[in-house]
């Protein structure tokens, strides 16, 4: 029976890098709050909270007893950080022959992988973006595996799977034999940690089954240090999400605790407010948090999170976080007259030691805790102190600097044009007045308990469960604007209900297995992303549901009762307040959420003594990020690729990098019997003798599948060996074959074919008469760039200083070679099973597209692609030459001007020869997908020293027209296909792909001028902007630059 008069209470507790928070919650009522000193071991400093906040309600009269305690702690993340307490992990990767030239563990520090990197194993198994098995499991080979770990003496397990967020049931199955034959191991699959992209996930789960120990000694102290206090309530920990998980499946999935701090904020200011659709500003005594509340829940982030120096992709909040607290420092800035001018607030700060330091606890630092005190917005210390050294205009220019602050934040965020309510919370709003205007902004409220909203967020009894994985489709004929039946139109919209009601299907189930009412479980999330680049029939699917916790059984039977009068709770013992260690993880937390930092020592090109430029860590860095820049927007990530690079030069492998010149050198014995030498520079050179062609390399598919099923690395080299073998065994020429009985020809759709090619024997280095003498790049911009760098360090052939597009393009029928007249055939694409194709014969190069594009499909959307070679006069008259070099130069200037704290748009503008279009602000996106590409519209509003201004900028996968408007109608257009549109991050110079655009982005819009050989009346009829559907009357191309020669010199010597 319930006791009369008792309320029943949730206790909800928030563990900072200062301080932890605590609060009893009484169904909508808060009884109880305390706010006490973090602690060095957490625990004890949790159960101190807990305490004081009982001891705070009975002390207002209230009779209670504890139903349930909700922590969120920051134990996980800062072993992680700390690199302390650690398990090692054995990844067991099902992946059959893909995803093998990027290995477990490649993502991380050397210090973490020290730590934690116990045994990588690649093992038969994954499925294909579709459910279609990629190999099946081998039983007796998972068990000669646990053989392995036993005698390594290893417990923690990861089961990885590729595309197993689809099709879950491989890891199931291995866990289940793995379990059978050694019960005392430990395992994360890694579709119960995070979503599509293999790596990251992966990376995810590792870091969940490392903090596998300590995660069960910290649930059992947490149990213990309840249990001394008289609490023996359930406890629950609150995830990334908003939601809870009980300690029993924290014991299974530490990681998902991870960001609990910012969303018990976000959570706490939806439930004290009422606002359910609002930005939430957390200001505690360093830092603030910036995010956006969506239906009462923090938005997620749409890309990578990095946690401790690693890439991964679970569910974690969107916040931004910026130098501004109570313990900011605040800086004068005066003129030559000592006038002050302005100031400069954060993001320095004395944290911790406000009480030691500020002005108005008699410090000499000046805090924006001074200011908040003198202009009485703050009671805190001595007012008296600050009177004379804080004048009303320094007031007012730190307030002004505040607000703007603020208002950038919040700009940043917002997801949507129409002004928004925002919400402050923490112990540092107080340093904002709600009563001044903040652009943007509908209302400012500050509701009661501010200052212990993340402990409220944190008391919150709600529960989740959630589903991502990619569906195959019928073809969307009819959005595509081919005629169809209604029959056909039915199919495809029955075909998509279907899967939505499965996946929401799962995401309920999900929930209410976690422990939620189902009769209170509802749909937050629904997202449907077609993938680019193919016919448009894969989709993938992400949906979350949210749910209240069950009441355990309406009764308080088994609860303490605490009351006044009677006997109270004991604090324990604190053993030391928070270290410095404790605080610079905190910190680190804060940074880890930004672009990856380049740890490789810059040094200058290195030129071999033969002419060859050789490939150092910082070159590979500078290449991806020009690559990056070089994709306009898409192309795909050139981040895997960098990571693969990096891995071949760590293993001893050479990549070099030749002008298109000196790539048809002869072989080494006919340069020794030259004799001559020629000198250039310090470097004594061989002098050139002409070798014979070079081979274009590139992969072809869909950059989403490619980040699941990561290629193995042989798909290149075998595509290479099946020209070789044309060439050579069959002696191609003309589209006409000999010795050709084995081999099965076909016709359709305008060419000759060959669906599945035998396997080819070993290389030769020879496509028949002529001997390949290099790789070239198919594209430069994104994923393509990086991939004949890796081909060449396999075989141990350069790549040749050109590329067939000057940037990204969508279509194969857009490489140069091909718009001058080159036959692309014969073509090969192969993929990661040993499936080869072959195309003899094209009428137009449009076909190739088409017929592979089709072909990849049941290869798992993506494949290594060849072309027919080259010869020195095809190359240098129809490539774009130098292009390496010129992205080399950009993600240099980049990253030195990141290092170097200059600006960015002046080094990409000086290094390029183009133009900033617009700084500004992302305030509109919008998306379809017609014929396979994803095409839509980015709207950026102008920022200083382009107010006033607004761009609209269309995309079809790539950045394609970019135009100035006025009163909303009239078009000016600044730029075109085929001059390169990119878009990167404000700040750090980071380039934006298009599926990570979103509304509040702060943007840097540049147009660079493209290749000659991109831009004549021949090239225009194919890449210009009619090419892509623009009317000449409205879209007419013009040159940023008619003279390339400044910005398009090689590196290497000529």
């Amino acid at each position: 029976m319930a006791w009369s008069g008792v309320r029943n209470c949730i206790v909800g507790v928030d563990v900072g890098g200062t301080n932890t928070d605590a609060v009893l919650l009484c169904k909508e009522e808060v009884c109880g709050t305390a706010k006490t000193t973090t602690t060095d071991d957490i625990t004890s400093g949790v159960a101190r909270a807990i305490v004081s906040a009982v001891n705070d309600a009975v002390n207002k009269g209230y009779r209670i007893a504890v139903g349930r305690i909700h922590i969120g702690t920051t134990h996980f993340i800062n072993a992680v950080i700390q690199r302390k307490n650690l398990a090692k992990v054995a990844v067991i990767r099902l992946c059959g022959p893909s995803t093998r030239s990027l290995p477990p563990f490649s993502d991380f520090p050397e210090d973490l992988k020290k730590e934690v990197c116990g045994l990588s194993i690649f093992a038969s198994g994954g499925f294909q973006y579709d459910g279609t098995v990629l190999t099946p499991i081998d039983e007796v080979e998972i068990c000669q595996h646990v053989e392995e770990l036993k005698a390594k003496g290893i417990q923690n397990v990861v089961i990885t799977g590729v595309f197993s967020p689809t099709k879950p049931e491989q890891e199931i199955q291995v866990s289940e034999i793995i379990h059978k034959a050694y019960p005392a191991c430990s395992i994360t699959k890694s579709h119960t940690i995070g979503q599509i992209g293999l790596l990251e996930r992966e990376n995810a789960a590792i870091l969940n089954e490392s903090l596998k120990p300590i995660s069960k000694q910290t649930v059992n102290a947490f149990r213990l240090a309840l249990k001394q206090v008289g609490l023996s309530c359930p406890f629950f920990l609150t995830q990334n999400d908003g939601t809870l998980i009980s300690a029993s499946k924290a014991l299974e999935h530490p990681v998902s605790t991870f960001s609990s701090g910012p969303t018990n904020s976000m959570r706490g200011a939806a439930f004290l407010s009422g606002v359910q659709d609002a930005v939430v500003i957390d200001i505690g005594g360093t830092t603030t948090d910036v995010g956006v509340l969506e239906k009462g829940f923090p938005k997620e982030a749409a890309t990578r999170i990095r946690v401790g120096g690693v890439n991964t992709n679970f569910h974690m909040p969107d916040v931004v976080s910026i130098g501004l607290g109570g313990g900011s420092k605040i800086l004068e800035k005066r003129n030559e007259d000592n006038e002050l001018t302005h100031v400069q607030v954060g993001p320095q700060s004395v944290g911790h030691h406000l009480e030691q330091e500020a002005v108005i606890f008699g410090g000499n630092t000046l805090t924006t805790s001074d200011v908040a005190v003198a202009t009485g917005l703050l009671d805190i210390g001595d007012r008296g102190r600050v009177e004379g050294r804080v004048t009303k205009h320094l007031c007012s220019l730190a307030q002004e600097e505040i607000q703007n602050m603020l208002a950038v934040a919040i700009d940043s965020v917002k997801i949507q044009a129409a002004d928004i309510p925002v919400v402050l919370v923490g112990g540092g709003s107080v340093l904002v007045d709600e009563k001044k205007w903040l652009p943007g902004v509908s209302a400012i409220s500050k509701p009661p308990h501010f200052d212990v909203a993340n402990a409220v967020g944190a008391a919150l009894s709600q529960v989740s469960g959630s589903v991502d994985h990619v569906v195959k489709l019928p073809d969307r004929k009819y959005l595509q604007g081919q005629q169809v039946s209604e029959t056909e139109k039915l199919e495809f919209e029955s075909a998509r209900n279907c899967a939505l009601d499965e996946a929401k299907t799962k995401a309920i189930q999900e929930c209410v297995a976690a422990g939620a009412d189902p009769a209170s479980v509802h749909i937050t999330e629904v997202a449907e992303v077609p993938l680019a680049y193919l016919p448009g029939n894969a989709t993938r699917i992400h949906i979350h549901a949210v749910g209240s916790l069950q009441t355990l059984d309406g009764s308080t039977e088994h609860d303490t009762i605490f009351e006044p009068g009677g006997s109270l709770p004991v604090p324990p013992e604190i053993p030391g307040e928070v270290s410095e260690e404790q605080l610079r993880a905190e910190e680190q937390r804060l940074k880890d959420h930004t672009l990856t930092e380049v740890t490789a020592q810059q040094v200058p090109p290195t030129i071999t003594p033969s002419g060859e430029w050789e490939l150092s860590p910082w070159d590979i860095e500078c290449i991806s990020v020009g690559a990056g820049i070089m994709g306009c927007g898409g192309g795909g990530s050139p981040y895997l690729g960098r990571l693969r690079c990096l891995r071949a030069l760590k293993e001893g492998k050479k990549i070099k990098i030749v002008t298109p010149d000196r790539s048809f050198l002869c072989d080494k014995k006919a340069i020794q019997n030259e004799k001559s030498r020629v000198k250039v520079g310090s470097h004594a050179l061989s002098t050139p003798v002409r070798r014979r062609c070079d081979c274009i390399c590139s992969i072809h598919g869909c950059t989403v599948s490619l980040t699941e099923k990561i290629p193995c690395g042989r798909e290149l080299p075998t595509a290479l060996r099946v020209l070789e073998d044309l060439y050579l065994r069959h002696q191609y020429k003309d589209g006409q074959l000999k010795n050709s009985d084995v081999l099965k020809l076909e016709e359709g759709a305008g060419i000759t074919y060959i669906s599945a090619y035998p396997h080819p024997p070993e290389r030769t280095g020879s496509m028949g008469a002529r001997k390949l003498a290099a790789i070239m790049c198919a594209e430069i911009g994104g994923w393509n760039a990086m991939e004949p760098l890796i081909v060449a360090a396999e075989i141990g052939l350069p790549v040749v200083d050109c590329d067939g597009m000057g940037r990204a393009f969508p279509e194969l029928q857009m490489f140069a070679p091909s718009i001058y007249g080159k036959d692309m055939a014969p073509a090969c694409i192969t993929d990661d099973c040993g499936n080869q194709g072959v195309i003899l014969t094209a009428g137009t190069a449009k076909d190739i597209e088409n017929h592979f594009r089709a072909a990849i499909q049941p290869m798992g959307l993506s494949a290594g692609l060849t072309m027919a070679p080259l010869n020195k006069d095809e190359m240098m008259k129809t490539t774009v030459l130098y292009s390496m070099s010129q992205t080399w130069r950009l993600g240099n200037s980049i990253l030195c001007a990141r290092k170097q704290k200059t600006s960015i748009l002046d080094a990409v503008i000086q290094e390029s020869g183009g133009k900033v279009l617009l700084v500004g602000k992302v305030v509109d996106v919008e998306r379809s997908t017609e014929a396979g590409f994803t095409r839509g519209k980015i709207k950026v509003a102008g920022t200083e020293p382009f107010s006033g201004q607004h761009l609209h900028v269309d995309f079809q996968n790539e950045l394609l027209v970019a135009r100035h408007t006025r009163d909303g109608h009239n078009f000016e257009t600044l730029a075109c296909t085929p001059d390169l549109i990119t878009m990167v991050t404000k700040d750090a110079g980071e380039p934006i792909p298009n599926e990570e655009m979103r509304y509040g982005l702060r943007v840097v819009v540049f147009a660079l001028p493209v290749s000659p050989v991109m831009r004549s009346p021949k090239a225009l009829k194919v890449v210009g902007p009619q090419a892509f559907g623009y009317s000449a009357d409205h879209v007419v191309y013009t040159s940023l630059c008619d003279d390339m020669t400044a910005h398009t010199t090689p590196v290497g010597p000529l």
